[in-house]
């Protein structure tokens, strides 16, 4: 496995969260775009692993206050997550739902008025992070990270 292996990607989000918890913004973003760029070059942009990457960028778009990119981000994983799940199912439906909330953030309540005219909206269960917590020992997962050429 190398920095380019698909299974990378785990590690790079795993790392960009640990970034984003510790308010290392710039580094995440770093993180989360290399698992992107190898993301689109395995997959169709249709793919879950696709979606999901796409999902997390936006994120951390928009912690950062990039809403036009952040848009677009969420975009992208709706389109994917419609595609491969379904309008119901549960990640489809919080993606759709972060996108009506940015949308309206920014005054476009009448593109959010048509997406959620799609599918009813259901409450988010509070906020989420990046990604989920990294169980285990962080020292070691840079340790390994730096050493296997990632970082």
């Amino acid at each position: 496995m190398g920095p380019h292996h698909l299974d990378t990607t785990a590690t790079l989000f795993h790392l960009a969260t640990l970034s984003y918890d510790q308010g290392k913004y710039e580094q995440a973003e770093t993180l989360i775009q290399r698992a992107l760029a190898i993301n689109e070059q395995a997959f169709v942009s249709t793919h879950p692993q696709m979606a999901q990457a796409c999902y997390e960028f936006a994120l951390l778009r928009h912690a950062q206050g990039h809403d036009d990119e952040t848009r677009s981000l969420y975009e992208r994983a709706l389109a994917a997550r419609t595609h491969t799940f379904g309008a119901t199912h549960p990640q489809t439906i919080e993606t759709r739902e972060r996108l009506i909330a940015l949308l309206r953030s920014m005054g476009n309540t009448q593109k959010a008025a048509q997406l959620e005219r799609v599918q009813p909206r259901s409450k988010i269960s509070g906020e989420r992070r990046l990604a989920p917590a990294v169980e285990g020992d962080h020292k070691s997962l840079y340790k390994n990270a730096e050493s296997s050429g990632i970082l």
